[in-house]
């Protein structure tokens, strides 16, 4: 890289820096305050919309709220070789896959701003029975099953894939049965999925990161969150600068809700796969 596209690359991540310090906050919620209904909105019939500010200190937080009686989950197609994917920003997908609102999943390697790179998962992919890329043992997954019902379920179990739907990989489970089982106290921006019970329900959620006005969620903290968003059972995705929501309002084209972290360069970074919501009515 020459100097001149180093000074330009500092310059842009220097303005996102700025631009982020001046954000103002959605009004908080405290940590261990159930997300009242007035803080929802309807995107399409099943799928409702938050923004707001939560927590001590205040982390912006955007989530979605998933009625899967309502609504299909679709992810990422899969790639040609087994653990590979063609990788595609999230608008890229959203788009493709004519979703009403779509989040990054899977962590993967490496990474990339250019789109159509090879990347490599880091965790299982299954669709209808089959696999696509290998657990990883130490992490979880979002699996559905036959009937649309969602869990949370190591990637070690999985073996018997004609059990289900759909699985994406993620990184650790945060909550069991409303308990809350996280490991790591770093702060980082997030994307989260937690499952209400009886598992009809999703909840998906991205933390701001790594800004003067929203420093990301650790492990627990993310827990605490979903927990306030109804969720019994929850688990982390791929974070950081990947960390990612998308929605189509009112038919509109799909758009970034939050603003990812900033970077070299400063712009919506390529991801592997991808999770997203399509309603079956309008």
């Amino acid at each position: 890289m020459d100097r001149a596209s180093k000074v330009l690359h500092r310059l842009l991540a220097l303005a996102g820096l700025v631009l982020a310090s001046c954000t103002t906050l959605p009004p908080a919620h405290a940590a261990g305050t159930p997300i009242g209904e007035s803080a929802w909105l309807a995107v399409v019939p099943g799928i409702d919309y938050a923004s707001f500010g939560w927590g001590i200190p205040r982390r912006e937080v955007h989530a979605l709220r998933i009625d899967l009686a309502r609504v299909d989950v679709v992810a990422t197609p899969p790639g040609k070789v087994f653990g590979q994917i063609e990788g595609r920003s999230l608008l890229d997908f959203a788009r493709e896959c004519g979703c009403d609102a779509a989040v990054n999943a899977t962590p993967f390697y490496p990474e990339t701003w250019r789109r159509g790179d090879t990347l490599y998962l880091s965790g299982v992919l299954l669709e209808d029975g089959r696999l696509y890329a290998a657990p990883a043992r130490r992490y979880v997954a979002l699996a559905f099953d036959g009937g649309g019902k969602a869990s949370v379920v190591p990637q070690g179990e999985l073996g018997d894939a004609g059990r289900w739907r759909l699985a994406v990989g993620g990184f650790f489970e945060l909550l069991r049965g409303g308990r809350i089982v996280a490991r790591k106290s770093q702060r980082e921006p997030m994307t989260l999925a937690g499952i209400a019970e009886g598992g009809d329900v999703l909840f998906v959620a991205v933390v701001e990161g790594r800004k003067p006005a929203s420093a990301g969620v650790s492990e627990a903290e993310a827990a605490r969150l979903l927990l306030d968003l109804g969720a019994k059972d929850g688990m982390s995705f791929d974070g950081g600068g990947s960390s990612s929501m998308a929605i189509a309002w009112a038919g509109e084209e799909p758009r970034l809700v939050n603003r990812p972290a900033p970077g070299f360069p400063p712009i919506e970074r390529v991801l592997a796969t991808c999770l997203g919501f399509k309603a079956r009515s309008r």
